[in-house]
């Protein structure tokens, strides 16, 4: 992203050097999550993207769409598996209308070390930040 806040393709997809990509045997698909809070519109938005030498996806999700989990990362596969679709069901339905950090940090926690004790290419330690409207710049709250 650059200084303004947009995303700047050029480095995602390496169109500059075709050289390379004709040698290219096999490659990683990495992902990416970013949210931020626009004044202006007064709602978050979270931009999910996948990237690879050969391929870029983006896509604009906002707030008035729900609640919403967003993962990404080597776990990723596995999440709904290991966490549990009712599970998370369940979360979102009681998140709906408010989620304080006392009742989703400790299902956040949860679920990622569900996670990662099943997939070794996670961490141990989940760093969480928050913004909410009133404070909408994201901080750090909790290491676990």
């Amino acid at each position: 992203m650059n200084g303004s806040g947009q995303f700047e393709s050029t480095w995602i997809l390496r169109v500059h050097d075709r050289s390379s990509l004709s040698t290219l045997t096999s490659f990683m698909v990495n992902q990416g999550i970013a949210s931020f809070f626009d004044r202006d519109a007064d709602t978050y938005f979270t931009n999910t993207i996948r990237f690879s030498p050969v391929e870029s996806q983006t896509r604009l999700h906002r707030s008035a769409e729900g609640v919403k989990i967003f993962h990404a990362g080597s776990g990723s596969a596995d999440f709904e598996k290991t966490v549990g679709l009712a599970n998370i069901e369940s979360f979102i339905a009681s998140a709906q209308d408010s989620c304080t950090l006392e009742a989703c940090i400790p299902w956040m926690q949860d679920a990622y070390r569900r996670v990662s004790a099943r997939d070794h290419g996670s961490g141990a330690e989940a760093v969480f930040v928050v913004s909410t409207r009133s404070d909408p710049n994201f901080r750090s709250i909790e290491r676990c």
